[in-house]
């Protein structure tokens, strides 16, 4: 703003001019190119925060699925009185453990949890007469043993012969009644090489994880570092 002062015949004027300053197109454009920077800062910082937090879930929720599975292993492997592992037809693998026919089931699921001898012999030792027979596999969503799939399914069976889908253990290896439980997108290998003993390796690659709630729903599809766990049982451990 700029005064001045103007005097006629003993009077005084004065007039007042007003300067404006209007935003230029350059700083306009300057304006702009920081916020276009920001949000891609933003965006490109959400993503990564989103992509290793959703990994890191896929990771969770793939080894609670390895662990379920390891956990039922080792409890079938110890109170087991032999198990092998061998192909269906179709080459699919399976394990099977002829397992002691006296015991308890502490948990209502109709696989006895601990397990008495059926006798004793002239050495004093405990004789344990065969029960039921338990085999583990994998198959597509309907358990039908041979075909390919990525679930696994607990089956029991009375004699030592093939199962059928009808000898599954829905109340084991379903979720709900069309839903499997065990999803184990992996290479599955067995080895029973040493005599009474069993190593177990599951190793997965790029893995659609389920979701924690049902653990059943293919989510994300996740490429990242291998997911293995290796694990070794001992036939007939607890007893």
């Amino acid at each position: 703003m700029q005064s001045t002062w103007q005097g006629r015949k003993g009077t005084k004027r004065f007039t007042t001019k007003r300067y404006v300053r209007a935003n230029t197109l350059i700083e306009l454009l300057l304006v702009m190119a920081l916020t276009v920077t920001l949000m891609i800062v933003m965006t490109t910082l959400y993503a990564f925060v989103a992509y290793r937090t959703s990994d890191s879930v896929s990771q969770y929720n793939s080894y609670r699925q390895m662990d379920q599975f390891f956990k039922a292993l080792e409890e079938t492997f110890n109170g087991a009185k032999d198990c092998s592992a061998g192909t269906f037809a179709s080459n699919r693998i399976y394990i099977k453990c002829e397992m002691p026919d006296k015991g308890t089931d502490r948990d209502g699921d109709g696989i006895l949890d601990s397990y008495l001898p059926t006798s004793v012999n002239k050495m004093n030792q405990e004789v344990y007469d065969t029960g039921k027979y338990v085999w583990y596999y994998n198959s597509d969503s309907t358990g039908r043993p041979g075909n390919y799939g990525i679930y696994w399914f607990r089956a029991v069976r009375s004699n030592s012969s093939t199962i059928t889908d009808s000898n599954i253990d829905r109340k084991w290896s379903y979720l709900s009644p069309n839903q499997p439980r065990i999803y184990l997108p992996a290479n599955v290998l067995f080895d029973d090489s040493v005599p009474r003993q069993f190593r177990v390796n599951v190793r997965i690659f790029s893995v659609y994880t389920p979701r924690e709630e049902d653990q059943s729903t293919l989510t994300k599809q996740r490429n990242g570092s291998d997911l293995e766990l290796d694990r070794h049982f001992f036939v007939g451990n607890s007893r």
